[in-house]
């Protein structure tokens, strides 16, 4: 797994998005997922239909929602077929989610912002 993976849970039917490198640190590995676009919600990052092949209708990215997990982690879920492997983000659309982590920092989770920050991501 790298920077730009997506993967669908199977509990949420979310697409999660690998923003960080898990080759630089695979004990902290940063996900954020597409999320529905709603009124109600901060316009974090606007993803449009097109943008990735899972998004048919205006998207969101809300860091507020984004997760560190081991890379040996979501390995295992794979290989169980609790996560189900999609196509990767284009290198536009990661750098763009990466951009908007990074003016949107203070709506991560400490341990999330660290890490992109450790990799000079944000």
């Amino acid at each position: 797994m790298k920077a730009g993976d997506t993967f669908a849970d199977s509990m949420h039917d979310h697409l999660w998005i690998v923003i960080s490198d898990p080759a630089v640190d695979s004990e902290r590995v940063v996900i954020v997922n597409f999320t529905k676009y709603t009124t109600e919600k901060e316009e974090d990052c606007v993803v449009k239909p097109g943008e990735h092949q899972f998004v048919d209708k205006k998207t969101l990215i809300q860091f507020r929602d984004a997760k560190c997990c081991k890379l040996a982690d979501l390995q295992t879920l794979l290989t169980a077929k609790l996560l189900t492997p999609h196509r990767a983000v284009t290198a536009v659309l990661l750098h763009r989610i990466r951009a908007c982590a990074s003016s949107k920092s203070d709506k991560l989770p400490t341990e999330c912002k660290s890490s992109l920050e450790d990799q000079n991501l944000i």
